[in-house]
């Protein structure tokens, strides 16, 4: 059995980028922001929950989530966000799990990406995890980097910004950091280094 080891970091930090790195590797990766996606595709029972929770509002008019109003609503309300969590942490997590034991039965580890990991009351509900990676950049960065997303604007990214934990809290879960405040190369090398220490610590 392979191990599960858990990626995680603020908002715009590259957590994606260093999974397409490592997938390039043939690691499996499992990112939950994926999984929180296919859990609210109509029909679903937890697209239901949120309905009823925030109205219809939420709904485009083809009965898909409509994103963009569900994000206004819980990064302008820290009750609302907290509705959402209850709603789909749990059937997260029990995916992620399912799916994370299926891989690292047929490879060295596997990758769970979890941006949300160092929330609190978030980390006892992944002890299945043998080790965890963070990944950090500076506030101005992440800025910067949102900035540059579609459909952003200056208010929402701080918004976005302040929901966020911070990498002092992350510290105290991670046993692995990637530093992202220099170029792409730069953070591939370190990442491909980890990657070599990860698959040695797996053969141990």
């Amino acid at each position: 059995m392979g191990l599960i080891i858990g990626l995680t970091g603020g908002i715009a930090s590259g957590k994606s980028t260093v999974a397409s790195f490592l997938e390039t590797q043939n690691v499996p990766i499992i990112d939950t922001d994926q999984l929180s996606r296919e859990l609210v595709e109509p029909n679903r029972p937890a697209l239901k929950a949120i309905t009823d929770a925030f109205g219809q509002t939420i709904l485009q008019p083809n009965g898909q989530l409509d994103r963009a109003a569900l994000r206004t609503k819980i990064f302008s309300n820290a009750t609302s966000r907290k509705t959402l969590e209850a709603i789909l942490h749990p059937a997260i997590r029990a995916l992620a799990q399912h799916r994370a034991l299926e891989a690292a039965a047929q490879s060295p580890y596997v990758l769970v990406v979890i941006p949300l990991l160092a929330e609190p009351g978030v980390y006892p509900n992944y002890r299945w995890l043998n080790r965890v990676i963070g990944i950090r950049a500076t506030p101005n960065l992440q800025r910067h980097r949102l900035m540059r997303r579609p459909g952003m604007n200056a208010e929402r990214a701080d918004q976005m910004l302040a929901a966020q934990s911070t990498d002092e809290l992350r510290a105290t879960i991670v046993d692995d950091w990637l530093d992202n405040t220099g170029d792409l190369a730069q953070l591939e090398e370190q990442t491909m280094r980890l990657h070599q220490r990860l698959l040695t610590a797996c053969r141990t």
